[in-house]
């Protein structure tokens, strides 16, 4: 048995509890300050009845984790809020910014962006209405989430929840990284949830990362994307050097989820000669998922993309699942590689969906997949409802595997309809794409499948010239309905009237629907 001090002992306990309150004691208690158009910048703003009236006082105000900026409900407040890495919060204690008492305070910026965060993380953005008055004038963001840190620095815990951002020269909702040294410096532990971004040049949401061909990993992690609409994104004509006018881009992440979102009416302004705006999709992505999603009407000026959803350039270990896309001016879903994209294409999957008369520009298809860059290999594309129309110059038609060449696909138990197009059209250039056990149906009666440069006028004779499709179907799918003028809420797709098997329909197999979305 060991000797003990307890004289010692107690002394070091007494040392040990006297140093523990000591650093309690120099923890900086939460403040809240209070901006009113009924304040004064002589106040403390520590109170609604002494709040400052600027938000220029308020940016002269240095902010410590769990503070608290409350802006009056209901008010309109000209010029920025801009918060630094000194003004970080932490996870367990943001620094808040938000609104008080009746309504959403209104930050209004002609020029440039109403709220800037450069370099912190732990963040929130709530409640606030951010306006930019007129997309054509104005050269910033609505909320512009910024870091230019080195060595691949993440700024964590951002919340961004009830924000309105619209009409902005930029994108309503900026989240991304740009380090002088173009290492991968992002954020991570992002949800951004129940906002609206609308009439914004370049992006409603639009979250990237230091563009480098060569990444090894991603500037942005862990990110959770809920409930957010993006409408009306115009797109910038005067920018010709790239694509502009996307719904939600989510580029340079990994372990992102997207899910019940709206993109409708975006990207008709774009007029760029390289590339088109789509309505809600991931580039440079790795693990992300898009669910329960709808994707309406979108447009692009020139002609170029204009898709519902879109998986394009380095995308790997993706989802699309579970989306309803129809009438956008390209794809309804899109898989696009391109040359210099930074990570291959490859092992995604595209299931449980319903693409409707998309393809109302050039040669799109409603499920579009192609490349100019390195094969798009090892894809998965099974349960799909695909119903396609003809377009006014354009040709439009259920499924193409074209543009370069592509390896490893499996492409089973989908619905394809033709209402008066062609059912697919596969390049010659494929490796091992198998199609089997997939349904096909032409409301003209008149089937036709391109397959390497042969076009095939019945199902039997695709069969015995190519071996695909052994198990296939060709007949009336026996649907409630075909084709839908409804647009479902992104909880309830499964409510779509059209396209579920009646109890007679060959979709079923005991009993239980086995081909097509639902």
């Amino acid at each position: 048995m060991r000797d003990i001090d307890f004289g010692l002992e107690k002394s070091y306990i007494l040392l040990f509890f006297s140093v523990f309150i000591l650093s309690f004691s120099h923890r900086p208690v939460p403040r809240t300050f209070y901006v009113a158009t009924t304040g004064n910048d002589q106040n403390d703003g520590l109170s609604p009845a002494t709040a400052w009236q600027s938000l220029a006082k308020l940016n002269q105000q240095n902010f410590e984790a769990g503070d608290q900026i409350l802006l009056q409900g209901n008010a309109v407040f000209k010029g920025f809020i801009s918060l630094t890495q000194e003004d970080a919060g932490t996870p367990e204690q943001p620094v808040t910014i938000q609104s008080f008492g009746t309504g959403r305070a209104t930050i209004q910026n002609a020029d440039s962006t109403a709220i800037q965060i450069l370099n912190a993380g732990g963040i929130v953005v709530k409640d606030l209405i951010l306006s930019g008055i007129d997309r054509t004038k104005n050269r910033g963001f609505g909320l512009q989430l910024l870091n230019t840190l080195p060595n691949a620095n993440k700024c964590k815990a951002i919340q961004v929840e009830n924000i309105t951002a619209a009409s902005f020269g930029r994108d309503g909702i900026f989240v991304g990284g740009q380090p002088q040294d173009g290492s991968q410096s992002g954020f991570e532990d992002v949800k951004i949830s129940h906002c609206e971004m609308f009439d914004n040049q370049y992006h409603g949401l639009f979250v990237t990362g230091f563009w480098d061909t060569n990444a090894k990993g991603y500037a942005n992690k862990n990110l959770h994307i809920t409930h957010c609409t993006a409408h009306d994104n115009t797109g910038d004509p005067f920018f010709l050097e790239n694509h502009s006018g996307s719904g939600m881009e989510i580029d340079d992440v990994e372990n992102a989820l997207i899910e019940y979102c709206v993109a409708h009416n975006n990207g008709y302004l774009c007029n760029s000669k390289v590339g088109g705006p789509c309505g809600i999709w991931l580039h440079a992505a790795n693990k992300s998922i898009i669910q329960h999603c709808v994707s309406v009407n979108n447009r692009t000026g020139r002609g170029l993309d204009g898709a519902g959803f879109d998986l394009d350039g380095g995308t790997t270990n993706c989802i699309i699942q579970h989306c309803y896309a129809r009438d956008n001016d390209g794809a309804g879903i899109l898989v696009w590689n391109y040359n210099t994209a930074p990570h291959e294409l490859s092992h995604n999957i595209i299931r449980f969906n319903v693409l409707e008369n998309n393809g109302r520009k050039n040669f799109y298809a409603d499920l579009h997949i192609g490349t100019d860059g390195t094969p798009i290999h090892h894809f998965e594309i099974h349960n799909n409802t695909i119903y396609s129309s003809p377009q006014p110059g354009a040709k439009a038609h259920c499924l193409a595997i074209t543009d370069g060449q592509n390896e490893h696909f499996n492409v089973h138990h989908n619905l394809f309809i033709s209402n008066g197009t062609p059912l697919l059209s596969i390049d010659k250039k494929q490796n091992d794409v198998r199609f089997n056990q997939n349904a096909y149906w032409a409301t003209n009666e008149r089937f036709e499948v391109a397959d390497n440069q042969v076009v095939y006028r019945s199902l039997a004779d695709w069969q015995r010239a190519t071996q695909q499709e052994k198990e296939g179907l060709y007949g009336k799918p026996k649907c409630g309905a075909l084709g839908t003028t409804e647009l479902p809420e992104v909880t309830q797709i499964k409510s779509l009237k059209a396209y579920h098997p009646l109890p007679n329909s060959p979709l079923l197999r005991n009993g239980k629907p086995c081909i097509g979305a639902f």
